[in-house]
């Protein structure tokens, strides 16, 4: 199922692709687990999910724990919401980090990123929807934050991460995504 699921996905990232002309092998398909067992995400990352991503901090320590001793060569995500009190373990863990919302986060990332001799990769946390349960700053935050944590050393700006709102309506889901659009990084 899984596998079936993941050519799928791939033949529409492809068909997409090739509508706007562009290179379908630029697009990097991360795989996202939660509750799942270490067996369970070892069987998956061995069939080349070499992009794993963890919601769950100590459940991503003991997964992270066993699936490096396994030998496998992984690139760890870390997506939803990170607290301050977190950060330590997910520089450790993590090679991006999908969730960066405020200053005070990123400079405890970049605090923890420097005492292990580290830079890490993240992505600012954009909320374009209305919804009360997502996070992250508005687009017009955006180019604020990404030029606050250009300042700090030990961490790198990768892009943006935002998650459109469930729903079949298409018209939302561009609404939505195009609320981005004219936000720009000095």
């Amino acid at each position: 199922m899984i596998k079936k699921n993941i050519l799928s996905v791939r033949e529409r990232i492809h068909l997409v692709c090739s509508r706007m002309d562009q290179d379908s092998g630029a697009v990097t398909l991360v795989a996202v687990s939660k509750n799942r067992s270490v067996r369970a995400d070892t069987r998956s990352a061995r069939r080349r999910h070499n992009r794993y991503r963890r919601e769950q901090g100590s459940e991503a320590l003991a997964k992270h724990k066993e699936l490096q001793a396994d030998k496998l060569s992984i690139k760890w995500h870390m997506v939803g919401h990170l607290q301050t009190n977190k950060v330590k373990d997910a520089v450790r863990i993590f090679d991006l980090i999908h969730s960066v919302d405020s200053i005070r986060l990123a400079q405890e990332i970049d605090k923890q990123a420097a005492k292990i001799d580290k830079v890490q990769d993240v992505l600012i946390e954009v909320k374009t929807s209305s919804e009360a349960a997502k996070s992250g700053v508005t687009a017009d935050e955006a180019p604020f934050l990404a030029k606050d944590i250009a300042s700090l050393k030990n961490i790198t700006v990768r892009g943006l991460m935002t998650i459109a709102p469930l729903t079949d309506d298409i018209e939302k889901v561009r609404f939505v995504s195009g609320s981005l659009k004219g936000s720009k990084v000095q």
